[in-house]
């Protein structure tokens, strides 16, 4: 009960928590996102490097 009062007491304040926490967790899953995508380019980048290096090699 002494929750409940402290919720109603407190609600706007209560309001904000809950959004910064969302947006806190919304920030961290896009953070992620943008890692795992920037890791994908870069391996690909190492795949199209080292194509053009063997390329290089067997020309010669």
């Amino acid at each position: 009960m002494k929750i409940l009062k402290l919720f109603k007491k407190y609600f706007c304040l209560t309001a904000v928590s809950i959004a910064l926490l969302g947006l806190v967790l919304a920030g961290w899953k896009f953070s992620l996102q943008a890692a795992r995508q920037a890791q994908k380019v870069n391996s690909i980048n190492a795949w199209i490097q080292f194509d053009t290096a063997l390329e290089q090699m067997l020309s010669a």
